[in-house]
Parts: C-alpha cells; structure tokens; sequence
C-alpha cells in the first residue's frame, strides 16, 4: 500500500487523466481495476462529484451523443459500462460456427435455423434485453456528418425539370458512396462492425427462427428489441468456419461390419440463412391483418392499443377481446390479441414514409400517438434484402446497407440564410413560417425496390395457407422516383417540433405521377404521406425512416390501393435516395 501514496497524493484531476491514460492503452477494463486496487482510487471513480471522467472516457471510444437533436441528458459512466459489458459478452458468445467440410458434397436441408436450438443454452431474457439495449442506443447515438454531403455537386446534381428518364438514366441505382474523412469517422460505427462481426450469439439468432414470432413471440421480452436492430441494421448472418473433415475409418476388410454413413449436413451458408429467414419473414410482410385504420394504413402501433394490451390477459385470445364492443363495430380494428399489436415497446421513432391522401389523416391516429411496429419492418427489410441478395451484385449491397448510412444530414442542405425568412415576425401559431425549407433531405432523385406478390396467392395464403410453398416467389422490380418540394403547411406535432412544417411534394414514379407531404413523427423523424396515380389515387403506402433525418439510410414500408378497400393488395416498398 505504501508504493501507493505518492500516487494517491497528487491531485484528482491528474489521477483522472492517468485513468484515462490507462484506458486509452486499450484496455477499457484497467479502470475497473484500477478500482479494485484502494478505497480511495474507488471513491474516485465510482462517487465522482461530476461526470467529467466518464464523460472522458465515453468520447474516447464513443460519438458525442449530445451531437443528436433532442440529446439532452446522458448517463456517462451507464452507457460506458453497458457497452463494455456487451463487448465482452458478445466476445464470448457471438462465434463463427464451425462447419466440417465433407470430401463431396452433401444435400442442404431446407431449414439452418433449426438446427441452433442444439448449439448452445438459451441466455436468460434479461441479458438478451440488457445487450439489444447497449446496441441500440448505439445505432440511435452514432454522430451526424457534419458538412458531409453524399449529394452529388451541383454541376453533376440532374434537374428537377429534366424528363425522370434522363434523370433515371443520370443518377446510379444505388446511393453514392459517403467518403468520410478519418477525423471525422463514427466511433460507433466503427465500434458496431467491430463487436458484430460474428453477428449475434446463438442464443438470440435462434429466435429469428421465423415462424414463432406469431403468436409466442410477444412472449420473448427481447423480441421487439431485437426486431429494431435487423430493422437499422439488416438481418446479421453468422459466419462460417469450415473445419476439414476428419479422415473415415473404414473396418478391415474381413469385418462384416458395414461401413458407416456420413451425418447429414445442413447447409449454414450466408445464402441459406438469408434464404430461411426470408422464408420465415413472408408471413408477416404480407400479412393482410396489417392492413388496418388503426394502425394509419401502415407499419405502425398504437400507443394506447399497446396499453390496452399490456392490461390485458395474454393466455386467452377470447378474453382478450372482451369488453371491446365500441372496436367490434369498427371493420378495420385489430384486437389486441393480433400478434402484429404485441411486438413492439415504446421506444425511439424513426421515420415514417406514408403514401396515402393527406385528406385522409382527419380519420386516422394521431401522429403523436404512433410508433413504429419493428416486427412487421424487421420482417419486410429481410424480406427486401433477400430479393436485392438474389438478384443484384452482391457486391453493391454493402454500399446500400453500410451502416455509416445511419447518420443523420447526409441528405440536409443548410437552411436557409436569417435574412431570407427566419428573421421575419410571423403572427403567434405561424412561427412554423420561419423554417421552410427542406429540414427532411426529401426532394431529389430516388430509387425504389417494390415486393409483391401474385394476388390469388396473397388472398390463398391470407385465408388458408401458410406462406410455406417452395414454388412462392415475390415480384419485384426497381423503379425511379423524383420528388420537388410544392409548398409547406403546419407541423403535424406543433409542440414537440414547432422548427418542422409539414412538406407538400409532387414527382413522378415509374413514370406515374404522385403526390403527398412530409411530416415529423416523435423522436424527430419524419413521416411521407403520399400517393401515386395522380387525380385517381390508384395506390398508396407508408414506411418509416430507418435512420434519422436526413441518413442515407433511407426508408421501408408497405403499399397497398389508396382507397383501403377490403382484401386490396399488400407489398413491401423500400426506397432510397440517389441525387
């Protein structure tokens, strides 16, 4: 103890930077050591008067998370310890898993996910929820890209004006590469690859074994969060490690003893993965139960059908139902024993992409009491990716799903200068005057990857059949869209983002014409309500921002016809800009 006290004797501030010091080694665990060693050292760095030191060593590893808009209060010395935590469980139990190779080749079953249930013990919900926890706020505190711009430049930047073909035939089918100078790169970014390179534990990967999700999965306490995390950041495969098989004893020749059979095999390849989790998400993404005024024609949840069903029994469907006659009566109510009502948990709010008309928000939920539904999005990204993993270049899709996509700004032109309208005085409850402009990234040239499938087979398997059919297939195709700004109205969350007025657009798509609004949902993310087919309103969807304002993330949801009649068709949509 006696080699301590000089040490012990210098000032707090120096014994501070010399905790930083031993963390900045790379070890992020020495300060919990450093910890262990005296009381005094340990009154230092768990009873700090302030939070400079884990505040300290947060931005050393970590984004600045005051640098996201409604950032207020952070808890630093939590959100380090919990991401230390996760890092070192996740190196403990996110692992390749280790495949032996065979001298020829053996038939894939039709499943991979199956087989985990016999690689390893569940893990206790708590730590599922508790890791999902540190890995979202992740994701939703990676830093924005200050005076980054994926845009291409003016010279190069196609006119609104031009016919879409041209602007089709100018622009690239996927976003353009976000070169980000190394000052500036995302901690957390760069610390998310790093712990998910083996994706997830088994423990959780099993779960996604599709065909659960409804009606147990509302029993898994992880489910919703786990759902956001494939919704940001895709499904997540976990790698392979081919082990050489072992060479085959065979029995000496006299022995009468047959030779034995080789084990079958189940084929784990990214592809069979992806293939079995596509598979196990199509009963979800096109589910006609989604379909529903309640949930504003899109993928979201109620905030007061979530508190219903909270209070609610949930081994009964029937008694769940009791004592909603007001809800009966309405065609397009889904009670709360719908499993698509019980995957979600209040949380943070990304983006939501509507396409239907504005006229018809006077009958739907209130902006403000809508959430996104992540199990019906987690299950159309994954639907979405195995369609562009089997059909594009599969090297291009890191360049769509690259996760420094996730910042926020990419797409945000600075606003306008204070003489140009901010610095006017408008009358009280039109100060949302001041901030026309594109606060959204919205208006430019667009991709959009839309799903569907045959609407005899839709209806079939809505009605009876199970979405397994080996010979079911979704449609797909990529269509262009342009998007310029027409006007702007009042935010539809006047209190919460007086700074964000709702804008009105027009553009064409796929040669069509279509029109609608942007407006913010809670969280500051933003919400596209708009149709296509001009006067006619012949098709209509909704998705949500799977970034914040702004990403190069862009947005998924649904289409269906704009005028909600019964049994019309469902697909997914999954859009992004490119100019």
């Amino acid at each position: 103890m006696s080699s301590y006290r000089p040490l012990l004797t210098l000032p707090s501030e120096l014994l501070e930077n010399i905790c930083l010091s031993c963390v900045l080694q790379g070890n992020p665990l020495s300060i919990a050591a450093l910890a262990q060693t005296c009381r005094t050292l340990r009154l230092l760095i768990y009873h700090t008067a302030d939070s400079h030191l884990w505040r300290s060593l947060c931005l050393v590893y970590f984004d600045d998370p005051r640098l996201n808009p409604g950032c207020s209060t952070v808890h630093w010395r939590h959100m380090f310890t919990e991401r230390v935590w996760t890092e070192r469980y996740l190196d403990r139990h996110a692992r390749p898993l280790e495949v032996t190779v065979p001298k020829h080749n053996l038939r894939s079953t039709p499943s991979m996910m199956f087989s985990l249930d016999k690689l390893g013990p569940q893990a206790e919900s708590h730590v599922h929820v508790r890791l999902l926890d540190a890995l979202l706020d992740a994701v939703q505190t990676i830093a924005p890209t200050p005076g980054i711009r994926v845009a291409s430049s003016p010279s190069s930047t196609p006119q609104l004006d031009r016919p879409l073909a041209l602007r089709h035939a100018d622009t690239p089918i996927l976003p353009p590469s976000c070169h980000i100078p190394a000052d500036i790169e995302s901690r957390n970014v760069a610390w998310l690859q790093r712990v998910l390179t083996h994706g997830l534990p088994i423990s959780l990967t099993r779960i996604i074994a599709w065909e659960n999700l409804a009606p147990s999965w509302k029993n898994h306490a992880e489910g919703p969060l786990l759902c956001e995390l494939i919704a940001r950041l895709g499904f997540l495969p976990i790698p392979l490690n081919q082990v050489p098989a072992a060479p085959e004893h065979r029995s000496p020749p006299s022995s009468p003893t047959a030779r034995s059979k080789p084990q079958g095999m189940i084929d784990l390849s990214e592809e069979m993965q992806r293939r079995v989790a596509h598979e196990g998400g199509r009963p979800l993404a096109f589910s006609l139960r989604f379909l529903s005024r309640q949930r504003a024609w899109g993928p979201f949840l109620r905030v007061d059908a979530l508190a219903n069903l909270a209070a609610a029994p949930t081994d009964d469907a029937e008694e769940e139902t009791e004592g909603d006659d007001e809800d009966d009566e309405d065609a397009d109510y889904v009670p709360p024993d719908d499993p698509s009502a019980s995957d979600a948990t209040p949380g943070t709010h990304p983006v939501a992409v509507t396409e239907g008309p504005p006229s018809s928000t006077n009958t739907l939920p209130d902006p403000g009491k809508l959430f996104p539904d992540w199990t019906w999005i987690a299950a159309s990204r994954v639907v979405a990716e195995w369609k562009l993993f089997e059909n594009m270049d599969r090297g291009d899709l890191p360049q769509l799903y690259d996760w420094n996509n996730l910042r926020a700004g990419a797409w945000i032109a600075p606003p306008p200068p204070s003489g140009e309208g901010n610095a006017v005085e408008y009358p009280p409850g039109e100060e949302w005057k001041a901030h026309r402009w594109d606060w959204a990234g919205f208006e430019g040239v667009w991709r959009r990857l839309v799903c569907w499938l045959d609407y005899d087979e839709l209806i079939y398997h809505n009605r009876w059949g199970s979405f397994a059919d080996e010979d079911l297939d979704e449609a797909w195709i990529i269509v262009p869209m342009s998007v310029r700004i027409t006007g702007y109205e009042p935010p539809s969350l006047p209190k919460e983002y007086p700074d964000r007025p709702t804008i009105v657009f027009e553009g064409e798509m796929g040669g069509a014409g279509w029109v609608g609004a942007v407006s913010p949902l809670t969280d500051d993310y933003r919400r596209v309500s708009s149709v296509l087919g001009g006067t006619a309103h012949e098709w209509a969807s909704e998705a949500v921002q799977l970034g914040p304002v702004g990403s190069a993330m862009g947005a998924l949801g649904l289409w269906t016809g704009a005028q909600h009649d019964d049994e019309d068709p469902l697909g997914v949509v999954s859009q992004w800009r490119v100019a």
